[in-house]
């Protein structure tokens, strides 16, 4: 269980069997000691647990991944396997497709395919994200799906947040997005309006796309890889 959570006595109060926490607390049995974004290669991080300490970097994207892999390596150390086992094989983990899934294009240039799902808090970390990478970035978005009456107001904090956080260019697919007068933000209606323009792509450095999995941007990541590599040829 997450040892911050302000869900954790609920949680232990129904839980059937013994506990184990994970987190940055210092009583948690796996605990984050530190952690530090690295952008498009990933994150570095050094876990603590059973009296031994390992500081490894994981390929995976974002900060918040932290978590997971500190769920991941709680779990299999308690299973009988040490520490530094587990993050050697951490340190060569591939990610899942279209989870904050970092690629090359046969074109030199860095991908990041986010467009399994989407929500508020995600869309504004791959933003965080894509921010700390150098070089010229493009965020190419699409709608997110179910938040109901609140669609309106949260596409308008991810549109305020990816402005304030200086995104080159922003390309925002679909009509749930609000209007916006700056110089860096395009408007497409579909992902087939985006593909007719993948060829303005180039001067891009790294290039995120996300959105929720029914706006069908996968198409675009597919797209970019076979264009680069039509360039190539």
């Amino acid at each position: 269980m997450p040892a911050e959570s302000p869900y954790l006595d609920q949680w232990v109060a129904r839980a059937n069997g013994r506990i184990m926490t994970f987190g940055t607390s210092l009583a948690a049995d796996m605990r984050i000691v530190s952690v530090n974004d690295l952008g498009f290669d990933g994150i570095k991080l050094t876990l603590s647990a059973l009296g031994n300490e390992v500081t490894f970097q994981a390929p995976l994207l974002g900060v918040h991944n932290a978590g997971n892999i500190a769920a991941a390596a709680l779990a299999a150390c308690d299973l009988g396997l040490g520490l530094d086992a587990v993050a050697q094989r951490l340190a060569s983990f591939e990610p899942v497709a279209g989870r904050m899934t970092p690629r090359l294009t046969p074109r030199g240039q860095k991908l990041i395919d986010d467009t399994y799902n989407a929500n508020p808090e995600a869309m504004q970390q791959a933003l965080y994200t894509l921010g700390l990478t150098a070089g010229r970035t493009l965020a190419i978005l699409g709608p997110m799906a179910e938040l109901g009456d609140t669609s309106s107001e949260y596409h308008r904090q991810v549109l305020d947040y990816a402005l304030a956080a200086g995104i080159n260019e922003l390309w925002l697919c679909g009509d749930s997005w609000p209007s916006s007068e700056h110089s860096s933000v395009r408007y497409f209606t579909t992902p087939e309006h985006i593909m007719e323009s993948l060829g303005d792509t180039r001067e891009a450095d790294l290039i995120l796309i996300k959105a929720s999995r029914s706006a069908g941007l996968d198409r675009l990541v597919t797209r970019l890889i076979d264009q680069s590599q039509e360039d190539a040829c």
